[in-house]
């Protein structure tokens, strides 16, 4: 085999050595994610009424959505799996009656059916902000809420 041949069988065992470690890396860091999340679920279902775990499984829960699409963001499917997930785990958590609505996390919050038509496109802003939605689901939604009036 010539210089050249070797070269290029190098390069190509080098470049696809390289691309098995990436892709590993990215396995591990999405495993890893994922037991963060699970791990901030099973602390949540402890302690269900604790307004920082709350905040701290939805970015745990985040960080592990987006990281399954690649880094491309949390879709609004993300957040509504994300805000299931977490009603599923503190459901049968007894909160006091007079507990005030204001430390309760806002992405567990029951949106009032009083809420104006304001006050939910500027929710919908703030989402889309966050780069929590897209532009086409924030466009959708801002069509549904002004074909309800």
């Amino acid at each position: 085999m010539d210089n050249t041949s070797c070269l290029v069988v190098f390069f190509f065992v080098a470049l696809t050595g390289v691309w098995i470690l990436v892709a590993l890396n990215k396995r591990a860091e999405l495993a890893n994610l994922k037991e963060t999340y699970e791990n901030s679920l099973t602390n949540l279902r402890n302690r269900p009424t604790d307004p920082e775990v709350h905040e701290r499984t939805l970015r745990a829960g985040r960080a592990y959505a987006n990281a399954t699409r690649n880094k491309a963001g949390v879709t609004l499917f993300d957040e509504t799996a994300l805000a299931n997930d977490i009603r599923a785990v503190t459901a049968n958590a007894s909160q006091s009656s007079n507990q005030n609505p204001k430390h309760t996390p806002a992405a567990v919050q029951v949106k009032s059916k009083t809420e104006t038509i304001d006050e939910r496109i500027a929710a919908l802003q703030k989402f889309r902000a966050a780069d929590m939605i897209t532009d086409e689901e924030f466009e959708k939604k801002r069509k549904d809420i002004l074909d309800s009036i």
